[in-house]
């Protein structure tokens, strides 16, 4: 059962440098975990109460470190000697951290396994050294996914959302990767517009394709169609 060490969750600031003194424990599978922590909580919920109320009547309180004059420090509870505080001590523990974290979440912390990444597993006998995970840096290909934006511009009542039963569509605004395109329900706009270039700033520069269709119906059906050929990876 090693030692750590970490910042109390009770602590006003966790950021801070203070840190508290925790009892790791381990376990050769899940069954002993549960069995530990079920008998560990009834024990941190008492603590916890016993702990408030010494807080809030302090001259309850029958917990007092005497000094001797050899320099050496003696638990007294309640005269109680010294053989018998050491069966006191769980009286002590008012926390239980990451109990409720999943074997497999477990063994990902643990031993560095990461997503988006390859491993193979270099398997040992019982007698000789652990297993051991050996990380395909070769087998790592960086990903080009297709990206798709997109914005639905509709007429309505001002001051009003707008409705599917009097609105329209007007125009819908998208851009896959880098290329910008912009579908114009002609019923709404009354005119034609020409392709343009849209640049907020140097860094994204971007020029617009421009549809324009006769109604709402084939604005939607140009919008899909080029969904379904350009196939996105992420919407």
């Amino acid at each position: 059962m090693p030692f750590s060490a970490f910042g109390p969750s009770y602590l006003l600031n966790h950021l801070s440098s203070i840190q508290g003194t925790f009892i790791r424990l381990r376990f050769h599978d899940i069954n002993d975990l549960m069995k530990a922590r079920k008998e560990l909580q009834p024990i941190v919920k008492r603590n916890i109460e016993r702990e408030k109320e010494q807080q809030s009547h302090p001259e309850l309180v029958v917990l007092k470190r005497t000094t001797s004059s050899n320099s050496t420090s003696d638990l007294i509870v309640d005269g109680l000697s010294n053989a018998n505080v050491a069966e006191k001590q769980i009286d002590g523990i008012i926390e239980l951290r990451e109990f409720d974290v999943p074997y497999h979440i477990r063994v990902y912390i643990d031993l560095k396994i990461n997503v988006g990444l390859w491993y193979g597993i270099l398997g040992q006998s019982n007698s000789g050294p652990q297993n051991q995970l050996l990380l395909k840096l070769d087998l790592i290909e960086q990903l080009e996914p297709i990206i798709f934006a997109f914005d639905i511009e509709c007429t309505k009542i001002p001051l009003k959302f707008p409705s599917a039963a009097s609105d329209q569509i007007m125009m819908i605004s998208y851009m896959i990767d880098t290329q910008g395109y912009l579908i114009i329900n002609y019923e709404i706009s009354s005119q034609d517009i020409d392709d343009f270039e849209y640049t907020p700033n140097e860094e994204y520069p971007d020029h617009f394709h421009v549809f324009n269709q006769p109604n709402e119906f084939e604005l939607i059906k140009r919008f899909f169609n080029h969904i379904i050929d350009v196939k996105p990876h992420i919407y």
